[in-house]
Formats: structure tokens, C-alpha cells, sequence
């Protein structure tokens, strides 16, 4: 009974997390998702604060908000992997088919220890870019630019010339004909002047009783 026993107690405690070209390029393209999804979150901030709020940019404090992100990443990455140790164990000591998707079973132990290994490396990198101020200043750098091009592009878009229209040639005389026309009335009523007043007709004055005993 003794040896089965210390046989559980071993199974109970996780084992070091796997390393391998797998795990790395997972970590990577994990990477590359948590950055873009930083970048869209800073930007959204930026773009709340100045378009609603009427504030103004503060770089400081948008890298502090990244950061902020990143630690909440890295706690969420600790906890699953935590959890993955849990599943592992249940695993370990149940066989056969699955029977749904979270049914997990001995044959599965190498894939919940792939997984693990995973969720640590991201906390392990989010930690290692969370520490490096060029990560976080790159990360709030390109949401500014990425906020800019979205709050200001429309302006520019709407003031941009456009293309001639392909039967302008042929219908300019007609279009200059108006021009001319506005042009005239602009110089007949300027901007500013006051409008003309109808004539208005006064009757002229008569006595009270003029008015009052009158029958015409």
C-alpha cells in the first residue's frame, strides 16, 4: 500500500513544463495576438479620452494602462496554468474514449502539459515586456499613430480634391453659366447687407369722429 501511495503523491505534483520548438512558436504567435490586441485597447482608450472625455493626450499614463493590461494577462496565464495541473491529475487516473470535449483522459496528458507549458512561457515573455520600457513605449507609440489616423483621416478625406467628372468638358459652359448667375446676385445682395423692406402704404390720418360716424 505504501508504494501505491508515494505512486499518488508523485502523480499529484506537476511535473516541469516541456520545452520545445512547439511551445516557442506557440509563445510567439501568442505574442504577436496580445500585442495587437494592447495596441487596439490603448488606442480605443486614447481615442475615449479625447474625443469624450475632451481630455488631453497623457503618454504616461496610457503606458501605465498597458501595463496595468499586461498584469492582468499574466495573472490569467498563471491561474489556467494552475488549473491545467488539476485537469492533468484527474486525467492521469481515468482511461478509455472521452465521452465530451472537456472529458479529459490519460491519453490527453501530453497535450494538457503542451497547454501548460504554453500558458507559462506567455507569462514568462508578458512579464519580460511588461519590464521593458522601449516594449511598452513601442506598444503606445504605434496606438497614437494608429488613434490619430482614425480621429483625423476623415477630415482629410472630405477636403481632399477630386477627380474631374467625365462629361465636366461637356457640360463646363452650362456649370459657368451658373457661376455667373450666383456671382451676379452676390454682387446685387453682399453678405451682410440688410435685407430690402417692402413699401408698406399708410392710409392717410383721419379725425376720431371722422373715423367713427363713417360710412364709406
Amino acid at each position: 500500500m505504501a508504494p501505491g501511495r508515494r505512486k499518488q503523491r508523485q502523480a499529484t505534483e506537476p511535473a516541469a513544463p516541456v520545452t520545445g520548438p512547439e511551445v516557442d512558436r506557440q509563445v510567439d504567435e501568442g505574442m504577436l495576438v496580445v500585442a495587437a490586441a494592447l495596441r487596439m485597447s490603448a488606442k480605443n482608450r486614447l481615442i475615449v479620452n479625447v474625443l469624450r472625455d475632451r481630455g488631453s493626450y497623457d503618454e504616461e499614463g496610457l503606458a501605465d494602462a498597458v501595463r496595468e493590461e499586461i498584469d492582468a494577462l499574466i495573472a490569467e496565464k498563471e491561474r489556467t496554468a494552475e488549473r491545467l495541473v488539476a485537469i492533468a491529475t484527474r486525467a492521469s487516473t481515468r482511461r478509455g474514449d472521452a465521452l465530451h470535449q472537456s472529458d479529459y483522459r490519460r491519453a490527453d496528458a501530453g497535450a494538457i502539459e503542451l497547454r501548460r507549458a504554453i500558458e507559462l512561457a506567455l507569462a514568462e515573455r508578458l512579464r519580460a515586456a511588461r519590464d521593458d520600457e522601449a516594449a511598452v513605449e513601442a506598444i503606445v507609440d504605434e496606438a497614437r499613430a494608429s488613434a490619430m489616423e482614425e480621429m483625423f483621416r476623415p477630415r482629410y478625406l472630405a477636403s481632399a480634391p477630386r477627380e474631374p467628372e467625365r462629361d465636366y468638358a461637356e457640360h463646363r459652359d452650362e456649370r459657368m453659366g451658373r457661376v455667373a448667375d450666383d456671382l451676379a446676385l452676390l454682387l446685387e445682395h453682399p453678405p451682410g447687407a440688410p435685407p430690402e423692406q417692402p413699401m408698406i402704404e399708410v392710409p392717410p390720418k383721419r379725425s376720431w369722429w371722422r373715423t367713427f360716424f363713417s360710412w364709406e
